[in-house]
């Protein structure tokens, strides 16, 4: 099935979860692979990228992508990133693995 979505959000949203995703993993010296997973029914778009990095600190990860927070330089991206995508209907997640992080960016799409 062909769905519509805006093709700039999905860049920005891959580049900024990549980037972040890598950039976690070399501060936590480890060279495995990230794992991306992109998936789309007639609703939405969802990506979800998972690292195995140091996780975010617990106290940051309610307020990174609401408020201009600077993390290891990973705040601003996010933050830019979470507001376009809820001005499109869209939604940003972080959640804190057993060892790492996965970042799920789910964007609305439509009918080609």
């Amino acid at each position: 099935e062909t769905v519509l979505a805006r093709k700039d959000l999905l860049d920005l949203g891959l580049v900024t979860l990549l980037d972040n995703a890598t950039q976690s993993q070399l501060r936590a010296g480890v060279a495995s692979a990230l794992q991306v997973g992109l998936h789309w029914n007639a609703r939405q778009l969802v990506l979800q990228v998972t690292d195995a990095g140091l996780g975010i600190h617990p106290d940051l990860l309610p307020r990174l992508g609401r408020q201009l927070v600077q993390a290891h330089g990973q705040g601003m991206g996010l933050f830019l990133l979470t507001n376009l995508l809820e001005r499109e209907g869209g939604s940003l997640g972080l959640h804190n693995l057993a060892q790492g992080v996965s970042a799920t960016l789910i964007l609305p799409v439509q009918p080609a």
